[in-house]
């Protein structure tokens, strides 16, 4: 991690880890499992931008997971509570805050929640810029958080208590991308968290050098 981004990535990165600490042995409010995720990295001469040009978030990313053991309580906490979305590089078990690379916050009530009124299914639905609280702007004067464009789409029936969540988005992905798989999402609500790592993210590039 840059010297530049090191104190809040840390500070907000480590408290993140100790609010889920607290909540560590509490029933997960829903189980993540089979992650995949796909990343497109933007190169100029075979270099990743993103690593040459910190702290801009060119790279792009499209994680998939699954979800289980739903509670009935999913849907209220998007409409009154905070929900985080971590990156995490390595494990999340120990969860440090040398792990996290990006943490994503979906503010209360902003996404939008539709109850199909004949099979039951609930659909959220989220599309706009985030705050990156681990990418510091560092030629700003005070320094402000880059924004992630983020998009989410998480759709599950309550009676089986089993869904699907796609996340799209673009990110700085270059120091997860040095710390090599695997690769970890992790969903936090305010009942509590859960995460999914994979061993590999499929990775394709495109080369912008012609545009420069």
């Amino acid at each position: 991690m840059r010297a530049g981004q090191a104190f809040l990535a840390g500070a907000l990165a480590l408290s993140l880890c100790f609010g889920l600490a607290i909540r560590a042995e509490a029933k997960n409010p829903f189980t993540l499992g089979n992650a995949v995720l796909s990343q497109t990295i933007d190169t100029v001469d075979g270099v990743p931008v993103d690593c040459s040009n910190f702290p801009a978030a060119s790279d792009s990313y499209t994680w998939t997971a699954s979800l289980t053991n739903i509670s009935v309580d999913f849907k209220s906490e998007f409409n009154n509570d905070g929900v985080i979305f971590a990156f995490v590089s390595n494990s999340c078990t120990p969860l440090t805050a040398e792990k996290v690379t990006n943490t994503l916050e979906i503010p209360p009530g902003v996404a939008t929640i539709k109850t199909n009124k004949t099979s039951g299914v609930v659909t959220i639905t989220f599309s706009g810029a985030l705050p990156d609280f681990n990418t510091i702007n560092t030629a700003a004067s005070p320094a402000l958080a880059f924004f992630d464009y983020m998009t989410l789409e998480l759709q599950y029936t309550p009676g089986s208590k089993t869904g699907t969540l796609q996340i799209t988005g673009n990110a700085n992905l270059c120091d997860s991308l040095a710390a090599g798989p695997p690769q970890c999402l992790l969903l936090d609500v305010v009942d509590g968290f859960s995460c999914s790592c994979m061993t590999l993210p499929t990775q394709t590039t495109l080369d912008l050098t012609p545009l420069f």
